[in-house]
């Protein structure tokens, strides 16, 4: 997080987000792209709604230059993998395909904070993934809650402390 005020205008992690019951969501033990842009890249369960993946950057891109590389990246792995990616908005128009919402990387946007508890009935909390337990066909975005969190970092630990590094600069795209 930046600590300098005037540092607010420049992103230091790029995410994609995946919608609800989106099968793209489990693609694999690896995030689609992350790995071919050598690139870490970290999934956490939304707490309510969807799956996320966050990309911790390194400083220097302004958020429109992150927002259209996180954009080209999003629609490169749409045009690989469109047995998983739909680009409608409305989940039931998706048919079970997922959406890559690049469009959550801009300034304006809030980002629920991993290990957040959420305003939804049991008081699910935004939790912190390993890429094997994408594979869960179980899976749902308010798997973790406020009950159940501290159990799940004592036995995991802190899954997302890696996606707070901003050592990675945004390749480029050809």
């Amino acid at each position: 997080m930046p600590k300098d005020p005037h540092e607010l205008l420049e992103p230091y992690r790029r995410k994609r987000d995946f919608g609800p019951d989106a099968r793209a969501g489990r693609p694999g033990r690896r995030c689609p792209g992350s790995d071919h842009l050598g690139l870490r890249a970290y999934p956490k369960l939304t707490g309510k709604r969807g799956i996320q993946i966050w990309v911790p950057i390194a400083r220097g891109p302004s958020f429109d230059e992150s927002r259209e590389w996180a954009e080209r990246v999003s629609r490169t792995v749409g045009a690989i993998h469109p047995e998983l990616v739909s680009w409608k908005w409305q989940k039931q128009q998706r048919q079970g395909l997922a959406r890559l919402d690049h469009t959550q990387n801009a300034v304006n946007k809030t980002l629920v904070a991993p290990y957040s508890p959420r305003a939804a009935p049991g008081a699910p909390v935004s939790a912190p993934l390993t890429w094997e337990e994408l594979d869960d066909r179980d899976l749902r975005p308010d798997r973790f809650t406020i009950r159940s969190i501290l159990d799940r970092l004592e036995e995991s630990g802190d899954l997302f402390r890696g996606a707070l590094a901003q050592d990675q600069p945004l390749p480029v795209l050809r």
